[in-house]
């Protein structure tokens, strides 16, 4: 399973990483020089400039990034373990697939896809909830 984890993790750090990288772009550098001019520190103009200037950027990668996690590490696993000895890299995306195309339990599969969407649209919703009110939008 650890291989699976760095594999995935290794797949989406780059677009993640390019994301920051796109939303720091995007702050004002006479921004960074007023706060600089007033006295702050790189961290501090770090953490309370450009944190809060990227906060839609941070949110946007939390959301997309908890809800593709499967679908990205069910690539891995299919290639790598195939479910892996005893089912030990098996995830639910995996289980699925396995249920709807590998068994042809057509309606076992079904119904744990209506689950899976029940349960994203309820990690999204709660994503929403609690941390929109952290996000600033630069206007």
């Amino acid at each position: 399973m650890a291989s699976v984890i760095v594999v995935a993790a290794w797949s989406s750090a780059g677009f993640n990483t390019l994301l920051y990288l796109t939303g720091l772009e995007g702050v004002s550098n006479d921004v960074r020089e007023a706060a600089r001019i007033d006295g702050a520190t790189s961290w501090q103009v770090f953490w309370h400039i450009e944190g809060p200037l990227i906060s839609p950027t941070f949110f946007f990668i939390t959301i997309t990034t908890a809800l593709f996690v499967n679908n990205d590490i069910f690539g891995v696993i299919n290639i790598l373990t195939r479910g892996g000895p005893y089912s030990s890299t098996t995830n639910v995306i995996y289980y699925l697939y396995e249920r709807g195309f590998k068994f042809f339990q057509a309606g076992e599969a079904s119904a744990l896809a209506m689950m899976i969407v029940v349960v994203y649209l309820a990690i999204t919703w709660l994503q929403f909830r609690f941390s929109e009110r952290k996000v600033h939008y630069g206007g």
